[in-house]
């Protein structure tokens, strides 16, 4: 019975102490800065503002176009209230993701001109951050 109690008791703590390093999300997960959002790619935010008793009141804020043809194969990136993406034909942009409003657009000059992309990464050391993407055997760094 005494070994009964004991397991018990152990179980109990682990369960109590998984409870208790559980911490809310930091808010660095506002950001969508990697492939699928975060490194374990996982499609999760944890923003709460759009829920199931609102989601139908939803209406389109604003739309991007980028005069371009083709598939656009990437997963955009959103950093701090910019969102970075690729066109089809392998131009990175960024847009405030609150109102659309362009803030600049890469020129493509060489690499792959069919648009072979497969999106953008965000660097960043201190206050020095980039997008990286490549373009056919070529690999980009522009000033985010």
């Amino acid at each position: 019975m005494n070994k009964f109690l004991l397991a018990l008791a152990i179980f109990v703590l682990v369960l109590v102490s998984m409870g208790i390093t559980r911490r809310p999300p930091a808010a660095k997960d506002q950001n969508w800065s990697e492939y699928l959002g975060g490194s374990d790619r996982n499609h999760y935010s944890p923003l709460d503002q759009v829920n199931i008793n609102n989601v139908a009141q939803l209406t389109k804020a604003w739309e991007y176009h980028t005069l371009d043809s083709g598939q656009i194969q990437c997963n955009p990136l959103v950093v701090d209230g910019i969102l970075y993406g690729m066109t089809a034909t392998t131009q990175p942009f960024a847009i405030d993701a609150a109102t659309g409003m362009e803030h600049w657009r890469g020129i493509h000059k060489g690499g792959d001109k069919s648009g072979n992309s497969r999106g953008l990464v965000y660097w960043q050391n201190g206050k020095d951050k980039r997008i990286l993407y490549s373009s056919g055997p070529w690999l980009y760094a522009l000033d985010a």
